[in-house]
């Protein structure tokens, strides 16, 4: 991974300025939780992502990422199709999760902090996050962000005693390409 670029410069300067459009094949959304009593990690990833996000000379950002629920890959079949059921996503009411990024800040550290409302099984919520843009110029760039996301927060309280963590560790990797 290149190293991380300052936000604060790239911000200050405009050359972030612009609309861009979420290149879904050089985008990963990969999660992490633990099930068994913490013993067994699962991972699994989302392969259908999109967006688009415009940033105005001031900083000001509108933008969104949308994750197909039904692209969830666990490699594990069975276990993909009960995180589409009503017990977790509920894939056939809620096709997607959303993020709308409403607000976007440099901090001193170089990184971004990002606002906006997260939409999960059809409940919406403010969230915040950090991210890093480990690679950017004048016609794309890559944010980086990783998170933890309680899911009881957004209704999915489906857990077995002792097998399922609710915290779900959130890895994403966004290529943005200038329009």
């Amino acid at each position: 991974m290149a190293d991380t670029l300052n936000a604060a410069t790239m911000l200050a300067d405009g050359s972030l300025a612009g609309t861009w459009v979420l290149a879904n094949e050089r985008t990963t959304v990969a999660f992490r939780s633990s099930s068994l009593w913490g013993l067994i990690k699962v991972k699994g990833r989302f392969t259908q992502v999109h967006g688009e996000g415009t940033l105005d000379g001031g900083g000001a950002l509108a933008g969104r990422m949308v994750i197909d629920v039904a692209s969830v890959d666990t490699g594990n079949a069975r276990r993909d199709k009960h995180l589409r059921s009503t017990d977790f996503f509920d894939a056939t009411t809620n096709c997607h999760i959303t993020f709308i990024a409403t607000d976007v800040s440099a901090g001193n550290d170089g990184r971004l902090h990002v606002n906006g409302e997260l939409t999960i099984a059809g409940q919406s919520h403010p969230f915040s996050c950090e991210a890093t843009i480990s690679d950017g110029d004048e016609t794309g760039i890559t944010l980086t962000a990783s998170v933890e996301i309680d899911r009881s927060q957004w209704g999915i309280h489906w857990k077995r005693i002792g097998m399922t963590n609710m915290q779900t560790g959130v890895d994403v990797k966004a290529r943005f390409s200038r329009v």
